[in-house]
């Protein structure tokens, strides 16, 4: 199966927008990652898989913002993975983001972490 190509136009668009092609950023290596992007007065944190080989497992999402006691929320769902296929597990948009921690844990390996703080 070959890959999935976006129209010019589509492309110029999003570019315009300020997104970008989720094969066109640079990942970890690991198959679930967070990204935070700061938008337009708010930060939106997303959580993205994209795995060479078809995956399966579990993730959790601690995230904490808003001011001083702040707003903290927690979200676990499971993966599924199809081989080189992208795929957005989670989109949050968060006024005064502080933190996040993001646990995944793919059947068969090592369960791992991955922390965010506020950039500002």
């Amino acid at each position: 199966m070959t890959g999935v190509t976006m129209p010019g136009r589509l492309m110029m668009m999003l570019a315009a927008m300020g997104a970008v092609p989720m094969e066109a950023q640079e990942t970890t290596g690991r198959p679930v990652e967070a990204v935070l992007t700061p938008a337009e007065g708010v930060d939106v944190l997303t959580v993205r898989g994209l795995s060479p080989v078809a995956v399966s497992g579990t993730y959790e999402l601690d995230v904490l913002s808003g001011a001083q006691a702040g707003n903290h929320a927690v979200q676990k769902g499971r993966i599924h993975l199809a081989a080189n296929a992208p795929a957005t597990l989670v989109t949050l948009r968060l006024n005064q983001f502080r933190s996040a921690r993001l646990t995944v844990r793919i059947d068969g390996q090592p369960a791992y972490d991955q922390m965010l703080g506020a950039a500002r």
